[in-house]
């Protein structure tokens, strides 16, 4: 996976020959993703097909979809929480964001890194502060990510997003939080220079905004930790976690398998999916863990052995 190059420079052109060739420095680092079947059963008999109504049914069916959804959720969450190193089945290592193993980080418009930088950071305290925050940020920006039409988004718990929300300018925050256009309607003596954060960015919930980061909450973010992600938009390359599917197309995706009775194939039919995550690019996000010891990921979001 390309990381990052750095270009040529132009030169004094002159009537006595050609410029000098320029060829790009490019870094490539071979990450890996890892691949599994995954399977659900909702086992259902002729008996029970006779009698339940359709809309019965259909929630059983939802059902599989919503279990399939969850499943590549908590694959997604796992790579970006979870810095543990695993190989797939090539042998390719499958990474975690940074996290001080000696890997040492492309360097950014002049400015380079050791094999010492982490992005599992703490904040050295029991509570979390606007200059948190702002390192979190920093982290991710340094190396080149959410820029150029990219965006960064804060993604956190509701009990860290009321801490967020009182981040104020006149109180040390580098910042004011601003309430995005779908928030209740609010009393406010202060006018907001520029336009609000949009409800949404894509498909994900925003309920406002602190600089440039959009700021996302929900229950899925455990309590205590703020992830920080940058993203170029829907499918891009340069996005932190990549997505592994089966090279034949027609496994691809939540693939309903019918029953052995061809002429009902809802009978002991099943669900699968094979799919695979990993990190593509090492330095497109950031946690942080409000503790005042070392990062630990949360246990939802923590590798198996």
């Amino acid at each position: 996976m390309l990381q990052s190059w750095d270009g040529g420079e132009f030169e004094d052109a002159s009537e006595f020959g050609v410029p000098t060739s320029s060829r790009l420095s490019m870094q490539v680092v071979m990450v890996g993703y890892n691949f599994k079947w995954r399977d659900y059963a909702i086992r259902s008999t002729w008996q029970y097909l006779a009698d339940a109504p359709a809309d019965e049914v259909r929630a059983q069916i939802n059902g599989a979809y919503e279990a399939d959804n969850r499943q590549r959720f908590q694959a997604l969450m796992t790579c970006l929480f979870d810095p543990a190193q695993r190989l797939n089945e090539n042998g390719v290592p499958i990474y975690g964001l940074f996290s001080g193993d000696g890997f040492v980080p492309p360097t950014f418009r002049g400015t380079s890194f050791s094999g010492s930088h982490n992005h599992y950071m703490t904040t050295g305290s029991v509570t979390l502060d606007s200059g948190d925050v702002d390192a979190l940020v920093e982290t991710v920006v340094e190396h080149g990510y959410g820029g150029d039409g990219g965006k960064v988004l804060i993604f956190v718990n509701p009990r860290e997003r009321k801490v967020i929300s009182k981040f104020r300018v006149d109180s040390a925050a580098s910042f004011d939080f601003i309430p995005s256009v779908s928030a209740p309607a609010y009393l406010t003596s202060k006018q907001v220079i520029g336009s609000a954060a949009p409800a949404n960015y894509g498909r994900v919930p925003i309920v406002g905004s602190y600089g440039d980061a959009l700021v996302s909450e929900s229950t899925l973010i455990p309590q205590g930790y703020v992830l920080v992600v940058a993203t170029d938009g829907p499918n891009s390359r340069r996005n932190v976690v990549g997505f592994r599917e089966h090279p034949t197309p027609s496994n691809r995706g939540l693939i309903a398998v019918p029953g052995p009775v061809t002429a009902y194939p809802l009978q002991e039919s099943f669900f699968v999916r094979g799919f695979g995550t990993g990190v593509r690019h090492r330095g497109a996000a950031a946690v942080m863990q409000i503790t005042t010891g070392t990062y630990a990921p949360p246990a939802q979001y923590r590798r198996a052995a």
